[in-house]
């Protein structure tokens, strides 16, 4: 997990996206030198990203009524994102992806 150490370090944090895309924050450390870094590194940061995704994530793919959009909360579980998305939306119909 050198890649993620290394940005860890510089007070970032990191996590994957759908479509081999990662997420970097806060934007205001990344500096143009660290965004060099980042793009030299992506497939690193993929390949430990995805190591050691152990079903726990702070922004959630929901399905609710049919519509997608993105949940943003503390570091969950699939099963503790589907019941905050249940609990925050108890008349809708509400299915949690694991993969988007």
């Amino acid at each position: 997990m050198a890649a993620i150490d290394y940005l860890n370090r510089l007070g970032l944090h990191v996590e994957p996206l759908p479509g081999n895309r990662i997420s970097v924050w806060p934007v205001d450390n990344i500096t143009s030198d660290v965004r060099v870094w980042i793009r030299e590194h992506k497939p690193d940061l993929l390949r430990e990203l995805l190591a050691a995704n152990d079903n726990t994530r702070i922004a959630w793919r929901v399905v609710r009524n049919g519509k997608p959009m993105t949940m943003l909360g503390k570091v969950m579980t699939y099963e503790e994102a589907l019941e905050s998305a249940q609990g925050r939306w108890p008349r809708d119909d509400i299915r949690v992806e694991h993969n988007y």
